[in-house]
């Protein structure tokens, strides 16, 4: 089971889990599926020599997906929750924290594209669902336990 928290400066604790106990908020399955992340390369080639030669390289931000399901009866509250996750994942920067199997790592997010889907079957099931692409910055740390 994996549970991410985002910092949350509107609330005590400082973190927003977005995989809640009452199913309010919970995570797409295709969250963190797929990690995408380019090498920052300084390359060099010449006229004599064949091919193009990697002189320098090195790592550049890894881009996350992480989807979220939103649910409220109230259409009214949901667009609140839908336009405050927004909020938290649309700032230049922020930390968020997975956990997984007694494994707490911690990353630094920054503003993400995101789209949202409010087909007609999730309007009358009372759920929204929004997929963030997040851009991470490589100085994931792991915290022990």
């Amino acid at each position: 089971m994996i549970d991410l928290l985002i910092e949350d400066p509107g609330t005590s604790g400082g973190w927003l889990s977005l995989e809640r106990q009452d199913r309010s908020l919970y995570l797409g399955a295709d969250t963190f599926a797929n990690s995408t992340m380019t090498m920052k390369r300084v390359t060099a080639s010449n006229a004599y020599v064949p091919g193009t030669y990697t002189v320098r390289a090195t790592l550049d931000n890894t881009l996350e997906n992480i989807s979220v399901y939103i649910t409220d009866d109230n259409m009214a509250r949901r667009r609140d929750k839908v336009d405050y996750l927004v909020s938290l994942f649309t700032r230049t920067n922020y930390q968020l924290m997975m956990v997984m199997e007694g494994r707490t790592e911690l990353m630094t997010g920054q503003a993400a594209d995101y789209t949202i889907n409010n087909q007609r079957e999730f309007l009358h099931a009372g759920v929204t669902f929004i997929t963030f692409s997040v851009p991470i910055l490589p100085t994931r740390k792991v915290i022990p336990a």
